[in-house]
């Protein structure tokens, strides 16, 4: 079975309207395909659904899965932010992402995967100018977000490595970057979530690897962890992006299956 969790359309900030989505997925041989437009977050109207855009999402879906209920299964998820509070009650699935840092006092907020200026800016002003603290206060949210809202999915485990290629920003393998990283997928091992292998960034010639990195896949698997395949796809030619080379770095790294949406929802099925 094929199958995609992670994809967002023009109701956010994806190229497509949602019905190309679906007709691309039919191209493919898609037996599933699952939305997962960015929730409603107060600070953010361009890459996140309004709240009339929310409202439109839901309903397009819905009339998409009863046009099309005889070739594929589609589900209606949201990929909820740590700093919305839109109510995820009636989705079919819910990612769990962190793409901001918070000064919560002064209600400003740094994107962290948008520009290498808008980082550098986070990193001297939220983190005292400390790489260290970055990361730290980056997978601290991630844990927090686990514990607070349980999501199905974690998206993007170490997004943080975006833009972070040759180590611009950060060292990937230090010990501090390690012991964050680990720290917060035993929080999201506990809250029983399943860890996407999100192939988005390779896609968009960000990263070479895909995110979370193999050495967190690996520790992932020790914990007993369970995985997705994702594309995180933002247009239509991003679908199972990647997703042979993906099957293959799981095995690699241990595993034996992988989760996948089929018509009765969240199954597994052997690599």
């Amino acid at each position: 079975m094929l199958s995609d969790a992670h994809i967002h359309t023009d109701f956010c900030d994806g190229l497509n309207t949602a019905e190309e989505m679906v007709k691309a997925a039919l191209e493919r041989g898609l037996c599933a395909l699952g939305f997962s437009g960015h929730s409603y977050t107060a600070f953010d109207e361009d890459c996140c659904m309004s709240r009339a855009a929310t409202g439109a999402y839901r309903q397009e879906i819905a009339r998409l899965k009863a046009k099309y209920h005889r070739q594929i299964a589609l589900f209606c998820g949201i990929e909820q932010d740590f700093f919305s509070c839109e109510p995820t009650e009636g989705y079919a699935y819910i990612i769990g992402s962190v793409h901001y840092l918070a000064d919560t006092e002064n209600k400003k907020y740094y994107t962290i995967d948008y520009t290498g200026s808008q980082l550098c800016q986070c990193i001297a002003e939220l983190c005292g100018g400390s790489p260290e603290a970055f990361v730290q206060k980056y997978f601290a949210q991630v844990a927090q977000m686990a514990q607070s809202l349980r999501p199905d999915i974690i998206g993007h485990f170490d997004l943080l490595r975006k833009l972070n290629a040759a180590d611009r920003f950060f060292a990937e393998n230090s010990p501090a970057y390690r012991q964050a990283a680990q720290a917060a997928l035993r929080v999201c091992a506990q809250a029983g979530c399943l860890l996407e292998l999100n192939t988005g960034g390779a896609y968009r010639g960000y990263r070479q690897d895909f995110y979370p990195a193999e050495r967190e896949l690996a520790y992932w698997r020790s914990l007993g962890g369970e995985v997705i395949i994702t594309s995180d796809a933002h247009e239509a030619a991003a679908l199972c992006y990647g997703f042979d080379e993906a099957r293959q770095l799981l095995k690699e790294v241990g595993f034996e299956r992988q989760a996948v949406l089929s018509a009765r929802g969240f199954t597994y099925q052997g690599l």
